[in-house]
């Protein structure tokens, strides 16, 4: 399939969803809703962008200008264009949803992996002056990835799959300096009679009466009591076993920010810019899983 035949059919899939799925979250109740250049188009060209390598609106919009005026005529500017990307994150939510559906089913969809990873507005010193998006975004510290940054996390649940990536189930949107556990008692309601493997963060003390109530086992490294030197040999096989467990959603959050270049968000100038880039990103890497011919 040749780069024309994926941008065609990106196209197609996003217009079969749009009436029935995507348009009840981006209809517009003004004068200026009957519009010449479609959300269609513009999700179409953003998610084609994205999948092609490109990581900011402003590249999108100068490749579709200069190699896509054929296929979209009515392309707007450039100032036009970022305001109607950053009204259609609803928009990537409902097609997110699609394309969760046609997942393909788990090989044991009782065990589930949970972890967070940062999406950054602004690191290190900057991170102390960053004002982007307060109501969404705060300053913490990623202790695996060794920095202060001002951004916000996402915190993912995704089914494990023999031999390939997981998929992704659940995905919160929180400040930065939330912590793992109380956004765990957000999801677990939603996770009963399965096993969830995570991180220490996600360790809770009362677990003994979630696992008795909802039947939901969580397995967490053990960590090393104050004063204790080491594990004895069997905690730290025990250990291992589930870190081994949790490798794959790792390697989901590398692979969804190496197509997507999802963790860097100092681009972003609004709240609206930053939902439209985690959810359009998210969005152009579910499309890849579900319709693996799109790939560059």
């Amino acid at each position: 399939m040749n780069w024309e035949d994926k941008l065609i059919s990106l196209y197609l899939i996003i217009c079969n969803e749009y009436q029935d799925r995507i348009h009840p979250h981006v209809e517009r109740f003004t004068n200026g809703k009957n519009i010449s250049f479609t959300d269609e188009e513009v999700m179409a060209i953003y998610c084609y962008g994205i999948l092609r390598g490109y990581r900011t609106i402003s590249v999108i919009h100068r490749y579709a200008k200069d190699h896509l005026s054929e296929h979209f005529p009515k392309l707007c500017g450039y100032a036009a264009f970022v305001h109607r990307v950053n009204k259609l994150s609803n928009g990537f939510i409902a097609l997110i949803s699609f394309l969760q559906e046609k997942k393909i089913s788990a090989d044991d969809d009782s065990v589930y992996l949970i972890d967070s990873f940062p999406i950054t507005l602004a690191k290190n010193n900057y991170a102390y002056t960053a004002k982007v998006a307060p109501e969404l975004a705060s300053k913490s510290y990623n202790s695996t990835k060794k920095m202060y940054y001002y951004g916000v996390k996402a915190h993912v649940v995704a089914r494990k799959r023999e031999a390939s990536l997981p998929d992704i189930e659940i995905i919160f949107i929180e400040e930065a300096k939330r912590q793992d556990g109380p956004i765990f008692d957000q999801i677990r309601p939603m996770l009963t009679d399965n096993l969830v493997f995570g991180d220490q963060a996600y360790k809770r003390p009362d677990e003994d009466k979630v696992e008795l109530e909802q039947g939901l086992k969580v397995l967490t490294p053990i960590k090393k009591q104050r004063g204790q030197k080491e594990l004895s040999a069997e905690d730290k096989k025990y250990s291992n076993a589930v870190s081994r467990m949790r490798q794959p959603i790792e390697a989901l959050f590398g692979w969804l920010n190496k197509v997507t270049g999802i963790e860097d968000a100092s681009n972003v100038r609004s709240s609206k810019g930053l939902l439209t880039h985690i959810y359009g990103r998210l969005a152009s890497a579910m499309m890849l899983r579900s319709y693996p011919e799109l790939g560059f």
